[in-house]
Formats: structure tokens, C-alpha cells, sequence
């Protein structure tokens, strides 16, 4: 049985809706466990990846897609009354990589929220390996209470 990064499987148990976590398969599928199923996609050969959702039973019938873009990112769509929602699981590549493959992620996730359709509500989840400082124009979204002095490169994305 695959690993799951950080959690205990008898809390998957007590989960009301999907969420996302990080997982070590090498493969894509998913997974019934008690009232919980495991949608995940593959890690890459770096190692890259490992993204799912678990969605309790109670809203399983309500998914209408599960897709795997790349190691990095995986959309869950799910149907709701009157409109979709788009569940997009990323993890961005970190400060020290380089600016081809930051700029080949950020393109990839653009053409993806692009094409996701505009009656769905769009919901972005994951790690952005971002800092996001105090400079002025981040004062409105984030105000005064900062962990940084000055933003990196994936912050200001």
C-alpha cells in the first residue's frame, strides 16, 4: 500500500469534503477506503509530485472529472447545485530552479485555469514555494502582517 505523507489512514475516516495531500505513488488511479476515496496522480522520475484528493462517500457522486496534468498538478471537478467547482492541486517548482522550467509550470497552469469552463469556480490549492513580503502593492491582499521582508521570484507570479 502506497504512503501518505504526514497523515494516519483512521483520520481519512472523519474527512467531510475533498482536500487535498501529497502522496508516494508511482502510479495514477485512485482508491476506496471505508467512506473515503483516493484520487491521486503519479510522481515523476525526480520524484516530482505525488498530488491527490481525498473525496468522502457522500460527495463521490457529485465528481465529474479527476484529471492528471503532470506530476505537478492534478483538477478535480465536482458538480454542484447551480454551478462547478474546479479543485486545481499545484506544486510549484522552488526559488532555485530554473527560469525555463518556473516559466514551463506557470504557462502549463495558465492554459489549465484557461481552459477550465467559466460557470466553474475556480479554487487553486498547493504549494507555490512562494515568499510574499512587505512591498506596498501586497499591503491590500495581505496588509501589514508579513513573515518577509522582500518577495521572491515565485512570489511576485
Amino acid at each position: 500500500m502506497p504512503r501518505i505523507s504526514g497523515l494516519q489512514d483512521s483520520r481519512l475516516e472523519n474527512w467531510k469534503s475533498a482536500l487535498r495531500f501529497e502522496l508516494r505513488w508511482n502510479e495514477t488511479g485512485s482508491m476506496q477506503l471505508k467512506n473515503t476515496t483516493l484520487l491521486y496522480g503519479a510522481r515523476d522520475n525526480r520524484r516530482l509530485g505525488e498530488s491527490g484528493f481525498a473525496v468522502n462517500k457522500a460527495f463521490l457522486n457529485s465528481v465529474k472529472d479527476f484529471k492528471v496534468i503532470s506530476p505537478r498538478m492534478t483538477v478535480l471537478m465536482i458538480a454542484a447545485r447551480w454551478f462547478n467547482i474546479a479543485f486545481c492541486y499545484i506544486h510549484a517548482p522552488m526559488e532555485e530552479k530554473k527560469e525555463v522550467e518556473k516559466d514551463e509550470f506557470y504557462s502549463l497552469l495558465n492554459n489549465v485555469l484557461n481552459d477550465i469552463p467559466a460557470n466553474c469556480i475556480q479554487i487553486i490549492l498547493g504549494d507555490f514555494n512562494a515568499k510574499i513580503g512587505k512591498e506596498n502593492y501586497f499591503r491590500p491582499i495581505i496588509g501589514i502582517h508579513d513573515l518577509h521582508e522582500v518577495s521572491n521570484d515565485n512570489g511576485c507570479r
